[in-house]
């Protein structure tokens, strides 16, 4: 005996197209690559401790933001 399932929960991406799936991906890895908790440019340390509070530093004021 077959049972046939009619329903399913939440949404399936196997009846769309490949492409249209891929360029989804492409969206939402841009989107978090883009949200880097560091300024641009090139930074130097005299320590591993004064590398470590920039970076913590950095992080927390991000995470503030979301």
């Amino acid at each position: 005996m077959e049972e046939l399932i009619g329903k399913s929960v939440g949404r399936t991406f196997a009846d769309e197209d490949p492409f249209i799936l891929h360029s989804r991906l492409l969206r939402v890895a841009g989107q978090l690559a883009a949200t880097t908790p560091y300024p641009r440019g090139v930074v130097r340390f005299r320590t591993h401790e004064n590398a470590d509070a920039w970076n913590w530093k950095h992080l927390i004021k991000a995470t503030k933001k979301r």
